[in-house]
């Protein structure tokens, strides 16, 4: 009689298994994205979203083999209420997914962008470093310009005491 139910709500194994595909790939998905967060050292907190991300979709998957395990248990009760529960819970097993879906894309985007800025702050970095070695030199030569012009300051100053003792 569930057979029936399902057939005619258009669900199929098909569906329940593409379902169970869908959800694992997703948690494969925010699992491997845990290495990539790794790159970024200053996104430990990001990484913990992550870590409990892919555990909520664990949570989810197994939530899911639980419900499907429980329709075949129920079986044999009768069918249209169940029909129409099933067909709500696909429905939010589905918008889940696209949740999620949404949430690693945005979490892709924020590591992204994160390690643009971490690069950018880097080349920064590099950039005043060699700021600090041409600011040294400049003011080594300045202070060597100054030492040369009280040297001729003093070589002027003889020349004028001499051509003034001759008079």
């Amino acid at each position: 009689e569930l057979d029936k139910l399902l057939s005619d709500a258009k669900i199929g194994t098909d569906l329940i298994q593409s379902l169970g595909d869908g959800m694992r790939k997703l948690s494969e998905s925010t699992n491997s994205l845990g290495s990539v967060v790794d790159a970024g050292s200053a996104n430990n907190e990001f990484v913990t979203n992550i870590k409990a991300a892919a555990t909520n979709v664990s949570k989810l998957s197994d939530s899911y083999i639980k419900a499907s395990d429980s329709l075949t248990a129920i079986s044999n009760a009768d069918g249209q209420n169940y029909g129409e529960q099933l067909q709500r819970v696909s429905k939010n097993l589905s918008t889940l997914n696209s949740v999620y879906e949404l949430q690693i894309q945005g979490t892709k985007e924020y590591v992204e962008s994160s390690a643009k800025a971490y690069n950018n702050i880097t080349e920064l970095l590099q950039y005043l470093d060699a700021s600090v070695e041409d600011t040294k030199r400049y003011k080594d030569e300045i202070h060597v310009l100054g030492k040369n012009l009280s040297a001729l300051n003093t070589v002027y100053g003889n020349m004028l005491t001499a051509m003034n003792f001759n008079r």
